[in-house]
């Protein structure tokens, strides 16, 4: 009975998979009651035939009151299918073979546990589970197996025959094979019944080899060895964005090292400290972004200030873990666009020798971690195809055709084992706090801490200039390949301070393909920050074409030789060089709408939960801005040939699919595809897009169903921050909300009495106001008349009496 009710349930559970219909097709019931079942027939002549004892009308029914929407493959003759279509309409899924096979497979592994002492007869059971067990000196069997079915059927609407309810001794011999427990004879032949549908299904797909069968894959499934082919466009998986999966969590040993040092701190004074410093549920974080602190600018928890002991422990609890989810959604985009050779180098490509020096400003070290992350999973991965690789070619590799093929080999700065080219280098991490550097040094090793970040020395330009002796200097100064600065911009108030902090990090990085990564807060002004740093790295360092050279300032010499700009460009999020088209005006007067941003999930630690008391979830969405850029480097051009591709280009019938451009060719055509900067909008038969376009404009592309089968199925699976490449039936300009500017005031006019027009909101009464505007003009105009006439009077007077 077990078995049978695990079936049944697995039966109703592809019953509500994804149908293979379309949903226009009109699904009709031929009768609103329940049918009365009949008796299905012992053997079946044929693949085609139909049973000979019973009519078809009967045979269908009781296929469907078996099987319910769903039907396997082969089991009804062309004839008896369209007497099922005209009577239930087409069937919801068609079960494959393979299906019929689990369902087997399971049945017989449930049998096995079955006790030997119930083997050999049908076990009846009242309503309640209890079983109903046979005395000596009853009637026959048939007789005891009818009454008992008719006490079982008392609290049924309906009664069934007598005759339904008798089971022979050749039925019971053959459900004893089963080992199958029913609660009455009905259910017994009923199970019977599934069993030899599957049997006869299985049978009839074996007779015919050869037929292609519709096997329906799902894209998303867990790695079980076995070649999955995955219905995702090669370009659209290219340009996916986020972490997968989507929930980002912290590593075992950074949350066993966080729970270590917490473990002496009382949580009742944990979570009044977190409360008094970042406010109720945490509104005020550095993280936090929703309704309560979208207007809040402040960055609480400084890492480059000093921090009490009970602070630091707040950060770690509170802080920490959305910093680590940042970093680690940014920096997994960095890797998407430059590759696994800029995480890790290649010894076969001069220009890529990995990221060696990494420095961390304004997390505290989550960034490290993060990065680390990266680096192990990428030197993992590398050591797995090598080893793949090795194993299947002996001989020594050769140069690799593409530079991200997974034939090279490590370069002098790895080593063989997995992991060992993490600390090959020692990040830098920037803390002011003396308390939360000692915490951190327990989960960053072979790491070192400076109390602030370096100024600016020295010119780093790749070429210096013509004539001008440079500075000799007796240290060299340390470059970085790699600055991760989350929330040091919105701290500053001033441009100027923003303006020199941006400048001061370029001077940082490694002329020859250093990357800045520039994080703040998902809100309008954290965007702004981001924006205006982009904007100012693009006027004063990033050469483009028509913009070659630095704009001259004031206490430049007019006939002097103009100042180069270096090489470099815009990895992420943008793939533009033009001016942002959110921040085409400048910082808004008020609060803007539309701004750029990401979204990214992390899963709080049972600590943070107890800190702001979450019981329903255990995940926390934030937004985020940022932007990546690189220095010395051109990422847009590339020394292989620009192309274009299309849909057709790809062999997506094998798994992985074929291209025929190397993964240098796609990186660089990756850079002139679009970016949904919003959440997309699907509808029932068309996906609506914002997009950020090459051409430096917002712009709202529609993708019908009518478009394309590949690009609509694309379509209904893109997510916010995913570069599109499959094109748009429509596209049209989007209106933006970038935040207004205050109106001019109107000078008063004291004749008339009118009153400048201050700025604000909406009146609560503006005809009133009108009136009294109004009225106050007319008693105006009313005394400057009088008092006319009473100096055309007063004049009229004197020359009366003069005369």
């Amino acid at each position: 009975m077990l078995v049978a009710r695990r079936s049944l349930r697995l039966t109703r559970v592809l019953t509500r998979q994804k149908p293979i219909v379309p949903k226009s097709i009109a699904f009709r019931t031929f009768t609103t009651t329940t049918p009365a079942t009949n008796d299905l027939p012992n053997q079946y002549a044929n693949v085609r035939g139909r049973p000979t004892e019973q009519p078809i009308e009967s045979y269908v029914r009781t296929v469907r009151d078996t099987w319910g929407d769903n039907l396997p493959e082969g089991l009804l003759s062309e004839e008896e299918f369209q007497v099922y279509q005209r009577y239930y309409g087409a069937p919801v899924r068609m079960l494959t073979p393979e299906e019929i096979e689990q369902e087997l497979e399971f049945m017989e592994a449930m049998n096995k546990d079955v006790e030997e002492d119930e083997q050999g007869a049908v076990t009846l059971e009242d309503i309640d589970g209890v079983e109903i067990v046979q005395e000596e000196g009853e009637e026959s069997e048939e007789a005891s197996l009818a009454d008992l079915e008719e006490t079982l059927d008392m609290s049924r609407e309906t009664q069934e025959s007598e005759a339904d309810a008798e089971i022979s001794a050749e039925e019971l011999q053959e459900i004893q094979e089963g080992k199958v427990r029913a609660r009455s004879a009905k259910e017994a032949r009923l199970y019977e019944q599934l069993g030899r549908d599957i049997e006869r299904s299985l049978r009839l797909a074996q007779e015919s080899a050869g037929e292609e069968l519709y096997v329906e894959e799902e894209e998303e499934v867990e790695d079980s060895g076995e070649t999955v082919h995955i219905r995702t466009h090669p370009l659209t998986q290219f340009g996916r964005f986020g972490t997968f999966p989507a929930t980002v969590r912290l590593p075992e040993t950074v949350l066993g090292t966080t729970r270590a040092l917490l473990s002496d701190v009382n949580n009742k004074h944990l979570g009044e400290a977190a409360e008094k410093i970042l406010g109720p549920r945490l509104e005020e974080s550095p993280i936090m972004t929703g309704k309560y602190g979208r207007n809040i600018n402040k960055i609480p928890l400084d890492t480059s200030h000093g921090m009490s002991d009970m602070e630091s422990n707040v950060f770690l609890a509170t802080v920490l873990p959305g910093y680590y989810a940042q970093s680690l959604s940014a920096l997994k985009e960095l890797r998407r666009r430059l590759g696994r050779d800029w995480v890790l180098g290649n010894q076969y490509d001069e220009g890529e020798t990995g990221v060696k020096h990494v420095l961390d400003v304004g997390t505290g070290g989550a960034g490290i971690l993060a990065w680390r992350a990266v680096v192990e999973a990428e030197q993992a991965l590398r050591d797995e195809e090598a080893a793949e690789l090795t194993a299947a070619e002996p001989a020594e590799p050769t140069e690799p055709t593409e530079p991200d093929s997974t034939a090279s080999g490590p370069n002098e700065h790895e080593s063989t084992e997995a992991g060992e080219f993490v600390h090959s280098s020692r990040p830098v991490v920037v803390i002011g706090s003396d308390r939360l550097r000692f915490r951190m040094s327990k989960m960053l090793e072979n790491t070192t801490f400076i109390p602030r970040l370096p100024q600016v020395h020295a010119d780093t330009s790749l070429k210096p200039e013509h004539g001008v002796e440079q500075p000799v200097l007796k240290q060299p100064r340390k470059l970085y390949d790699l600055i991760i600065a989350t929330n040091t911009l919105l701290s500053l108030h001033e441009d100027h301070t923003r303006r020199y902090h941006v400048q001061n990090l370029w001077s940082l990085l490694n002329p020859n393909g250093g990357v800045l990564l520039l994080i703040e807060k998902g809100n309008a002004r954290g965007f702004e920050a981001i924006a205006g740093a982009r904007q100012n790295l693009l006027n004063n360092n990033i050469s483009r074409p028509g913009a070659e050279f630095v704009p001259p300032t004031e206490a430049d010499d007019i006939n002097g030789p103009r100042k180069p700009k270096e090489i470099g460009s815009i990895v992420a999020p943008c793939t533009n060089h033009e001016e942002c088209p959110m921040f085409v005006s400048g910082p808004g007067k008020s609060l803007r709408r539309d701004y750029c941003s990401f979204l990214q999930r992390y899963e709080r630690p049972t600590y943070l939960q107890r800190i702001i008391g979450a019981t329903r979830r255990n995940h926390e969405d934030f937004t985020y801005s940022y932007v990546a850029v690189r220095r010395g480097i051109d990422v847009t051009r590339s020394h292989e040939a620009q192309i274009n591709p299309k849909t057709d280009d790809f062999d997506t019938t094998v798994s992985p699919p074929k291209s025929p451009y190397s993964m240098q060719q796609l990186r660089t055509h990756a850079f002139s595809l679009p970016r949904n900067v919003f959440p997309p909008m699907k509808r029932d038969k068309h996906v609506i897009m914002d997009m950020c376009t090459p051409a430096g404009k917002i712009e709202r592309w529609t993708v019908p169903k009518s478009y394309g089968k590949v690009a609509f199925r694309d379509a209904r699976k893109v997510k916010w921050g995913d570069l599109w490449a499959l094109g748009a039936k429509t596209k049209i300009l989007r209106n933006l909300s970038l935040g207004h500017k205050q109106p001019r005031t109107v000078a008063k006019n004291d004749e008339l009495g009118e009153e400048p027009v201050k700025p604000g909101g909406k009146k609560k009464n503006p005809g009133k106001n009108q009136r009294e505007r109004r009225k106050a003009q007319q008693e105006a105009r009313r005394t400057a008349q009088l008092d006319r006439e009473d100096a055309v009077r007063m004049v009229a007077e004197g020359l009366n009496e003069e005369n």
